[in-house]
């Protein structure tokens, strides 16, 4: 499946740390947020059309995460987010620039600020490849908010200083009100 939807501007990409973070339950999240109302979405309701699979990783929410190591985790390409919405066959995406991967720690990457599709069937999607994916909770379709994706990256192609296997890894969804 393919996004036609043009990428937004890099400029426009939030990543949020998460230092100075208050916890809730087994994930820590950055003041901004954890004070708002907002859904936490584990890995382990994601899925895989194709080879990411679900690993056990404490730093991820739930303590584990969707990890892609496919060809397409080698490149620049793999570095879009975006919301399919099964009602319209049309999606948001956000390319994520290559430039901001500065370690290989997990950060809050906005996703997009939006009313999320009603339809069952939407999902967020992560990588260009489109290899990991989360169906939109029932309690979050037609939900106005912003949405964020808990992800890392690792491997030299993304940090030059790395000795870790090239890798997408997604460790849960949050959405806040």
């Amino acid at each position: 499946m393919k996004c036609d939807s043009k990428a937004i501007r890099a400029d426009r990409v939030l990543m949020v740390k998460t230092e100075n973070a208050i916890e809730d339950g087994a994930f820590s999240l950055p003041l901004e947020i954890g004070e708002k109302k907002h859904t936490l979405v584990p890995a382990g309701r994601f899925h895989s059309p194709g080879s990411a699979s679900l690993q056990a990783d404490f730093a991820a929410f739930g303590g584990s995460a969707w990890v892609n190591r496919t060809p397409a985790c080698t490149g620049v390409a793999n570095t879009d987010f975006g919301i399919y919405d099964s009602g319209s066959g049309e999606c948001t995406a956000i390319g994520y620039p290559r430039s901001s991967i500065l370690d290989e720690k997990y950060h809050l990457i906005k996703v997009a600020t939006m009313k999320l599709p009603v339809k069952k069937g939407s999902y967020v999607y992560c990588g260009s490849d489109w290899q990991i994916q989360c169906p939109l909770p029932d309690e979050l379709l037609g939900k106005q908010g912003t949405l964020y994706v808990l992800a890392k990256y690792t491997g030299s192609v993304y940090v030059s200083s790395s000795t870790e296997q090239n890798g997408l890894h997604i460790g849960g969804l949050v959405f806040v009100e």
